[in-house]
């Protein structure tokens, strides 16, 4: 039986655990000596893009995930860090110059793991929101200051693809990060 006959056959849970910590490990645009061909049945140089397709003829019911290209969004030769790596933006407005609030927002590229950093100067109303289209905007949280205020607030499986931290308080120091992971 071929190695991508065995694919086809199934992969255990064991095996798909230690295949998805090794292609973790990987931080180059190819599969080097980190798995053997026995492994998943591809070769040692083959791009993430040929190990996608040959997980991809695999029947769903045999692995935990159907992947798909578009589902992930990976490049042809993107590499796994790359698609696991944390996102971030961030943006700051001192008291002076804050003359109309502040709008930070992420489009997340499917990562469902939020945490939004806020330090405010003073009494002040935040909203986090999120959006599919990135125009439609609905409502997540809303926290409320009555002074000086520093924290991060965790928002765990948000599927949406958008989220944005805003305050529309002027005359106040505001600072804001968002940072989305898998």
């Amino acid at each position: 039986m071929t190695s991508i006959e065995n694919i086809r056959n199934g992969i255990n849970l064991s095996e798909a655990i230690k295949l998805l910590n090794a292609l973790q490990s990987v931080g180059t645009d190819k599969l080097l000596a980190v798995l053997s061909e026995d492994d998943v049945g591809v070769a040692k140089d083959a791009t993430l893009n040929k190990l996608v397709n040959a997980l991809q003829s695999v029947a769903t019911d045999k692995l935990l995930v159907d992947i798909s290209q578009d589902d992930v969004g990976l490049a042809k030769d993107a590499t796994l860090t790359d698609l696991f790596s944390p996102v971030s933006n961030s943006g700051s407005v001192s008291a002076t110059a804050n003359t109309e609030g502040l709008t930070v927002s992420l489009d997340k590229g499917g990562r469902p793991f939020v945490n939004v950093y806020y330090n405010v100067g003073g009494a002040c109303t935040i909203y986090v929101e999120i959006s599919r289209d990135n125009n439609t905007w609905r409502p997540l949280d809303t926290i409320t200051t009555t002074a000086s205020k520093e924290s991060v607030e965790p928002y765990p499986w948000i599927t949406y693809p958008y989220i944005r931290v805003r305050t529309p308080t002027t005359n106040i120091s505001v600072e804001f990060e968002i940072v989305a992971s898998r």
